[in-house]
Order: C-alpha cells, then sequence, then structure tokens
C-alpha cells in the first residue's frame, strides 16, 4: 500500500502510462478504466508498485480522468491457493476474470474488451480469454469499500469459492 501511494502518481496524466507501455483495454464507459501493460502481466513479477500489471482512472467526469488505483496480478497460470501467505488477510479480496474476451488491436502493445464467454466458457471467434489470473487492487484515492476492494458492477469479477466481494468499510477511510 506505502508502495503503491508513493510510486503511482507518476502514472497520473494518460500520457505518462502510455509512454510507458500501458494501454487501455476499452472499458471506460463503466466509469472506472484499465490501463493495462501486457508485458507486465506476462512475467513473474508480482506487487512491484514501479511496475504494476494495471492502472484504474476514474472516467466518470468527461474530459477529466482520475488516477484512482493500481492492480497487481499474480504470474500467469496462478490460481487462488497461489496467493503469497503474506496478502491472504481479511482485508484483501483477490478476485478472477473467467469470462472477459480480449481482441488484439493494430498496436501490438493493445488488447481491448471484445465482450463476454458464450454459456459453454468460448470466446468469440478472433478473440482470446483473458488471463484468468488472481489479482488486487490497490487504491490511492478513498474507496468506500476499503484500499484493497474490487471493482463492483459490470465485469466485477468472480471472488473465491465460497467467498463474497468485501466491503471494508471500517477502513474505508485509510490512505
Amino acid at each position: 500500500m506505502r508502495d503503491t501511494l508513493r510510486d503511482l502518481p507518476r502514472f497520473a496524466e494518460q500520457s505518462a502510462a502510455y509512454a510507458a507501455g500501458y494501454r487501455t483495454i476499452g472499458d471506460a464507459v463503466t466509469g472506472d478504466e484499465h490501463w493495462v501493460n501486457w508485458a507486465y502481466v506476462a512475467d513473474s513479477d508480482i506487487f512491484d508498485s514501479m511496475r504494476p500489471e494495471s492502472l484504474v482512472y476514474n472516467t466518470r467526469v468527461p474530459g477529466h480522468t482520475v488516477l484512482e488505483a493500481a492492480m497487481y496480478m499474480l504470474a500467469p497460470g496462478s490460481r487462488f491457493t497461489d496467493i503469497p501467505a503474506l496478502f491472504q488477510s481479511p482485508l484483501t479480496q483477490f478476485h478472477v476474470h473467467n469470462n472477459i474476451c480480449f481482441a488484439q488491436t493494430s498496436d501490438p502493445l493493445q488488447k481491448v474488451f471484445a465482450g463476454l464467454t458464450d454459456s459453454n466458457g468460448n470466446c468469440p471467434s478472433g478473440t482470446t480469454l483473458a488471463g484468468n489470473v488472481p489479482m488486487l487492487h490497490v487504491w490511492i484515492v478513498k474507496n468506500p469499500c476499503g484500499p484493497f476492494a474490487a471493482l463492483s458492477g459490470i465485469a466485477a469479477g468472480q471472488v473465491p469459492p465460497g467467498e463474497t466481494p468485501n466491503c471494508d468499510t471500517a477502513h474505508a477511510g485509510v490512505l
């Protein structure tokens, strides 16, 4: 948390994120736009505040984006059982996206949201399933459900079996 608060503001401007290899996945209409660095997603580094896999921008005010969180992803192929013990806490809740499909764009550094899987878990032709690995948001702005809250609403993701999404109101004002 401390390192994310210190290091993430260098990406406050989306132009800085772009220069560092991040690209939007095209989900700004949800109000929370994810910019992903796919090279960081593919590596085995986790919880590196200098190289978060994804940046989350608030896009609710037209023409004014605000950097609000980093999203850290475990290494490709990881499962909920691979979450390091240090990060297993009632305060943190990892989630996955096991139903989001992406399409490649003409920019080799960009993939964009292309829909959801069908009832059989398949993506539409020409698209691929998102990396179904555990991920964790770390908010640098106050979040009503705490500093490690998952997103809610559209494409919120899935939490570990047997869990319900956390809303840590006791720590909602902590930064």
